[in-house]
């Protein structure tokens, strides 16, 4: 619920402008899946609207995150898009294992300068702000954050700057 309203907040605070957009989920969700990540919203050109019907339809996820997974499947959304590219990752960073720091590096192979990686913390697990730290370096241009951080207006209007309007044109 927490990384929904952040990405949520976000969207809302984005202006309406010309980009690709695209939202992918990952995390276990007991009982109903076996689906580990999955895209919710395939690389489309940015409605407020059409981002916001998607967020809502994700559920809660429980157990390990399978995080590695998670990005390695972005990157192939992500291969017919243009131009820059804002990777912003939400997450409780709890349990992950070193594994997602080898896929954002790989990442950061595949599309090189025109990816930044942002991760975003709703939490705050001491392993898992390591962990952070490290996907943000792997991205080498883009920075962690925690949501708590952003929980203003005027924060999440900075955030959006700093992240869409600095280097970025498009997100997952």
């Amino acid at each position: 619920d927490l990384a929904r309203n952040f990405v949520s907040r976000m969207n809302q605070t984005l202006p309406n402008f010309k980009m690709i957009s695209a939202l992918r989920k990952f995390g276990f969700v007991k009982f109903f899946s076996d689906e580990e990540t999955a895209i919710v919203l395939g690389l489309t050109p940015y409605s407020k609207k059409s981002y916001e019907d998607a967020l809502q339809t994700i559920k809660r996820a429980s157990g390990i995150s399978p995080m590695a997974l998670g990005i390695n499947a972005s990157s192939d959304d992500l291969k017919p898009a243009q131009g820059k590219i804002a990777m912003i990752i939400v997450s409780d960073w709890d349990d992950l294992g070193n594994t997602p720091v080898a896929a954002a590096e790989e990442m950061k192979r595949q599309f090189g300068d025109r990816i930044c990686i942002y991760p975003v913390m709703v939490g705050k697990d001491p392993e898992g702000i390591k962990l952070m730290e490290k996907i943000s370096n792997a991205g080498q241009c883009g920075f962690a954050t925690y949501a708590e951080q952003v929980a203003s207006e005027e924060d999440m209007a900075q955030f959006v700057e700093k992240v869409f309007f600095t280097k970025s044109l498009a997100f997952l």
